[in-house]
């Protein structure tokens, strides 16, 4: 079975979901990369990865082993051309709370003596969540969860990968996880405007959160996909379906909320194929319209009406 990939967001869960795995598939088949020096990251990962940089002979090792799944606070791009971004998987958080949370950590078990805007304002802790998925389509990863909806991701997970993972909670710092932590406005307002990035995205990820787990309550498959340019003339993206189908995913292009175009996501988009996607990268889609400058476009998948898009998207002017 292919490997799972978790990119560990700190704060969001993660700890809770590794141990998920852990109790399922046992500790030795769970592999770890929390840096070259700690004790959590694996001897293999320290190996191959920092020692010798040698990732082919990482994922072989892997195989070998059975390892069933290799996570830690890594960016996305360490190992996703290996493993593959349809089964790499995270947890997303409110980056404000996310933050809060980390420097209740920091003080309480690292002995943290400064306070929380000296915390918050070092560069490192800025827009963390989007820096670790910088240059890999959040829409195209296997599974985003919410750590404010922790179960029912797993429940996500589970049915994507046929798991049985078993929700746990560990290295909570709050037995209330949904309460939210009191933060004064002046500093709230630095906050928001430091991670305006990361606010963005956490907003993105709801959207395609609550879309995926609509579908699953629905019995209806999901499909990744986004629009990734748009013209007067023709409307191009990308597009998958999640799991193991891998028949082209049928795309119809709707013009001012009227269906004038479909076509299928067959085409190869090279770039792409650094990810792992499916179908050996040909999961492009590029489809001739007739539009004008004001109008609005939006592609849906034909089978399920799944939007690509969180709303339809305007035809800019000069094109």
């Amino acid at each position: 079975m292919q490997p799972l990939f978790f990119v560990h967001i700190p704060k969001t869960a993660g700890t809770s979901f590794r141990r998920a795995a852990e109790k399922r598939f046992g500790a030795k088949r769970v592999w770890s990369d929390y840096g070259k020096h700690k004790i959590e990251t694996s001897k293999k990962v320290v190996q191959y990865t920092h020692h010798e940089r040698d990732y082919y002979s990482l994922y072989q090792a892997m195989e070998r082993d059975g390892a069933r799944m290799l996570g830690g606070h890594v960016p996305a791009l360490r190992y996703v051309a290996g493993l593959g971004v349809t089964h790499t998987v995270s947890f997303f958080r409110d980056p404000i709370q996310r933050i809060a949370s980390a420097y209740s950590h920091y003080v309480r078990h690292k002995a943290f003596e400064g306070d929380f805007r000296e915390f918050y304002t070092a560069k490192g802790r800025i827009n963390l969540q989007s820096r670790l998925f910088e240059n890999v389509p959040i829409e195209a990863v296997g599974v985003i969860g919410l750590t404010e909806a922790y179960e029912q991701s797993l429940d996500i997970i589970n049915d994507r990968y046929d798991l049985k993972l078993k929700p746990l909670r560990d290295n909570v710092g709050r037995s209330n996880i949904a309460k939210p932590y009191h933060i004064i406005p002046e500093e709230l307002a630095e906050l928001e405007q430091l991670n305006r990035k990361d606010i963005a995205l956490y907003q993105q990820v709801k959207t395609l959160f609550e879309q995926r787990r609509a579908l699953l309550a629905a019995g209806r498959p999901y499909a990744h996909g986004r629009i990734v340019a748009l013209r007067a003339n023709r409307v191009v993206g990308w597009a998958w379906w999640a799991g193991d189908n891998r028949q082209p995913v049928p795309i119809q292009v709707k013009l001012n909320g009227r269906v004038v175009a479909e076509d299928t996501a067959r085409i190869l988009r090279p770039h792409m194929c650094r990810l792992k996607v499916p179908r050996d990268g040909y999961v492009e889609f590029k489809i001739p319209i007739e539009a004008k400058a004001g109008d609005t476009v939006e592609c849906v998948v034909a089978d399920t009406g799944q939007s690509l898009s969180s709303r339809p998207m305007t035809v800019p002017a000069g094109n």
